[in-house]
């Protein structure tokens, strides 16, 4: 995208009052980080960890380390940007323990912010959904509400990190 096509895209959404976004599942071009910057929209700003749905990966040792650098120079690259709330180790790559590994490689390099990552949120900070109706989502506010009244500790926020998926022209028939 060109930074004009990006602007427009981000001063629409402000408009439309949408106050924060994804980046799936690659970092984005920089100019999206400083204008999210300058607008004050939130990121969940996500690394190049995508299996497209070989989950088994995740627990492999021998995908452990590629897994921890991507994150690592994810994070390296982009930690001054004041936009980003939220990194995400990445996106359907199953629920192994080489996740572990990343979350404790994030919190090393910024322990000040919150950490994601759609698939399993054993480690992280943030748990997520993806398409989860309206009944599910407002169902895990009531029950985390509920345990945050009787004083439960461990209670973590809750995000649907995906709701809609577009590629192209392929957002047709959203509103139902």
């Amino acid at each position: 995208s060109s930074k004009a096509e990006i602007e427009t895209d981000l001063l629409q959404m402000k408009r439309l009052n949408v106050n924060g976004i994804r980046t799936s599942h690659y970092p984005n071009n920089p100019y999206l980080y400083d204008l999210c910057d300058r607008l004050g929209i939130y990121v969940l700003a996500e690394a190049d960890v995508e299996c497209h749905g070989n989950t088994g990966l995740s627990h492999q040792e021998a995908f452990r380390l590629p897994m921890v650098e991507r994150n690592v120079r994810h994070v390296l690259t982009l930690r001054n940007h004041a936009s980003i709330v939220i990194w995400s180790a990445g996106n359907e790559s199953g629920n192994g323990n080489n996740f572990q590994t990343v979350m404790d490689s994030i919190a090393r390099l910024d322990p000040t912010r919150l950490t994601h990552y759609e698939g399993n949120s054993t480690w992280s900070s943030v748990t997520s959904t993806m398409y989860g109706n309206l009944g599910f989502i407002e169902s895990t506010g009531k029950d985390r509400l509920r345990d945050y009244q009787q004083g439960k500790s461990g209670i973590r926020p809750h995000v649907q990190c995906e709701n809609t998926h577009a590629m192209g022209n392929s957002m047709g028939n959203q509103r139902e």
